[in-house]
């Protein structure tokens, strides 16, 4: 039973993955890189998530804005990311 978890979680993550790839496209960006959430990132971001609990969006969004400016460095200023 706890194969089968464990296979249920990867699906999941894979499919999140697969849709937060399809947001980055239609905002305009390359595919996400989501190196910076990984290691120490990893507790950063379950912090952040946590944190929107409260409604406190910011650490989440300093997550991303790590993924996203890791993710347009290959592409120089050939891509914006959008702004808010």
């Amino acid at each position: 039973m706890l194969r089968n978890l464990r296979s249920i979680t990867r699906v999941r993550d894979i499919q999140q993955a697969e849709s937060e790839a399809l947001l980055a496209l239609q905002a305009g960006l390359p595919p996400l890189d989501f190196g910076p959430l990984a290691g120490r990132g990893k507790r950063a971001y379950f912090a952040a998530v946590q944190a929107v609990l409260d409604r406190d969006y910011g650490p989440l969004q300093a997550c991303f804005k790590a993924v996203i400016r890791r993710s347009l460095r290959p592409y120089g200023e050939q891509v914006q990311a959008p702004r808010r």
